[in-house]
């Protein structure tokens, strides 16, 4: 018992509010044609979410996640690369990111550019599946806060764009996306807000200049969601209802799952 309830005497509060990292996280467009990445960058969204956010860890004590020495917006094309690539993610041949191959692909790209995971966590819609591990179906908004607040770690959304039927209670599955969330607890203007997160959106559809995304996540008390002709409880999961530029058709972003990544100290 001791054991147990050491952690949680010495564990630090989250602070109200976290944005020191806008400023140094990206907002690459998946689509920008200087990446020139295959389709267009249509299926791109992971692998993009997910450089944002290690150029951002590269530069603070994880260089190597740079896959080659070039640095800027060249350095996270080539980083966005090899993420995508048939070894990692396979975002070409997948024709997109499920959460089991983005997960799979950071545990293989941090161990191979010599760093080590302290931990790597999925919560949504998805159950564990041979070697793919769930933390279960929902997750509270203080795990992507807490993320966010440390050095060592990231997270990034997993939303799906519908379009609510009230009468059914029923969203109709458009497509799927992944978010790279960089802030909490502040409006544009800097004023506290709690309930705000902050994203960046690779979608073309969001522009190619850098633009960070204020959203609320709204908890679900009803509803279904199919993924894949299978349908889901909408209840305990969130939806995002404005600050993002939606997908033709969409009235909502639902956030079905997410994933939180945290390195060991680099030696």
């Amino acid at each position: 018992m001791i054991a147990i309830l050491l952690p949680l005497l010495f564990q630090q509060p989250l602070p109200a509010s976290h944005t020191e990292r806008v400023g140094g996280t990206p907002d690459l467009c998946q689509t920008d044609k200087a990446g020139d990445f295959a389709d267009g960058g249509r299926q791109f969204c992971g692998p993009v979410a997910v450089s944002d956010q290690f150029v951002w860890l590269a530069n603070h004590g994880y260089p190597k996640l740079f896959p080659t020495a070039t640095k800027g917006k060249a350095g996270q094309i080539e980083l966005v690369n090899a993420l995508a690539a048939r070894n990692y993610m396979d975002t070409a041949g997948l024709r997109g990111t499920m959460p089991p191959r983005l997960m799979e692909a950071l545990r293989g790209y941090v161990n191979d550019r010599g760093y080590e995971l302290a931990r790597i966590e999925y919560r949504g819609y998805l159950p564990s599946k041979g070697s793919f591990e769930s933390s279960g179906a929902h997750f509270d908004r203080d795990w992507v806060r807490a993320a966010v607040a440390n050095p060592r770690a990231c997270a990034w959304l997993n939303i799906q764009w519908s379009k609510f039927d009230e009468a059914a209670g029923a969203y109709a599955d458009l497509d799927r996306h992944w978010l790279c969330v960089v802030g909490y607890g502040e409006d544009a203007r800097k004023n506290p807000a709690p309930d705000l997160f902050l994203v960046h959106d690779p979608a073309g559809r969001s522009g190619l200049q850098k633009k960070t995304d204020f959203v609320t996540l709204e908890l679900l008390e009803r509803g279904r969601f199919p993924v894949r002709g299978k349908e889901y409880d909408a209840r305990g999961y969130y939806e995002i209802r404005d600050g993002l530029t939606f997908k033709e058709g969409a009235d909502r972003a639902l956030v079905i799952g997410g994933v939180v990544l945290e390195l060991k100290p680099a030696l």
